[in-house]
């Protein structure tokens, strides 16, 4: 029956990955309109990674699919770039709010330090997602939420 609305499978599959980074989006964005500071903001968007691979890991799977997909087809790439940079637009508000309220204290520049968190959030979810299994995400979600909260602030001395 499926094949009867979507004869073209990768149609199919780019409605599935839309969908899936869709509720992925959405469970950020709850969990951080529940918070009022930029910290608890931050710390609400990171961790919701991990809620997310902990009550969708399914999704998880296919999500790590569409990146290996993404490695080998130009398309899919270039819609993964889009979903990236919207990620980093997102983090760099945050952390433009955090600045501003200055509870942020930091030298690296709002683009790149969103950059490095998204690196370091996607780090997690890939350690627990391939390597150390579901078994491993509190202490992981802890790990990612620690090393992003050390980069918002300048080391003393």
């Amino acid at each position: 029956m499926i094949q009867h609305y979507f004869p073209d499978k990768d149609e199919l599959f780019l409605i599935v990955v839309k969908f899936i980074r869709g509720q992925f989006q959405q469970l950020a964005v709850d969990a951080m309109m529940k918070e009022k500071n930029p910290i608890a903001i931050m710390e609400a968007y990171v961790r919701s990674t991990f809620t997310w691979l902990k009550d969708y890991n399914k999704h998880a799977r296919v999500w790590t699919f569409f990146l290996y997909t993404c490695a080998i087809d130009e398309t899919y790439r270039k819609m993964h770039l889009q979903l990236t940079e919207m990620g980093q637009a997102r983090i760099a508000e945050i952390l433009q709010a955090g600045i501003d309220a200055n509870v942020f204290k930091t030298s690296i520049a709002t683009p790149l330090l969103a950059k490095h968190i998204q690196k370091i959030i996607t780090g997690g979810l890939f350690e627990v997602a391939t390597e150390s299994g579901l078994s491993s995400i509190g202490k992981v979600e802890n790990e990612t939420w620690d090393l992003c909260r050390s980069l918002l602030v300048e080391p003393a001395g």
